[in-house]
């Protein structure tokens, strides 16, 4: 992992310095770094509503599971589920937490044999972290509608 100097902090998640940037991908998705990436906005591109690519900010949560989330002025954004059957509004960090935890799921099952018990962890400490904040920002709701 890489060392994180907090730039915007709260108690569920800290974002990474504009310094360590560089570092987070590679130092938290080792051999996957190239595939995770792709896979984050493949699925915002299909779930996202209205997302056209952008700015990613690059956190980890209060566990130390890193995970991204889109920048941007809205305070809500339109998500839809995996199926496409559900669409809630969730503010950008929850959106993030919940397509970081379908890109771990998605590379647990596409490389399930080389996958790390640390890679396992990480799923569950980002799926954890999804359902506290939600819960913290009232959102539970909506959040469990999309990620259960």
């Amino acid at each position: 992992m890489c060392s994180i100097t907090p730039i915007d902090s709260n108690p569920h998640y800290t974002i990474v310095h504009e310094k360590d940037r560089l570092d987070f991908i590679p130092n938290n998705f080792s051999i996957f770094l190239l595939w995770f990436e792709d896979v984050i906005v493949n699925i915002a591109e299909k779930q996202l509503g209205n997302y056209t690519g952008g700015y990613w900010e690059f956190a980890h949560t209060s566990n130390n599971a890193p995970f991204m989330f889109l920048k941007t002025s809205d305070e809500l954004v339109t998500l839809s589920s995996a199926d496409g059957c559900i669409t809630r509004q969730l503010p950008t960090v929850l959106a993030g937490l919940a397509i970081t935890s379908q890109a771990y799921q998605a590379l647990l099952f596409k490389h399930r044999d080389s996958i790390s018990e640390a890679h396992c962890d990480l799923y569950y400490h980002i799926s954890e972290e999804g359902r506290r904040l939600a819960e913290a920002m009232e959102f539970s709701k909506e959040y469990f509608d999309l990620t259960n």
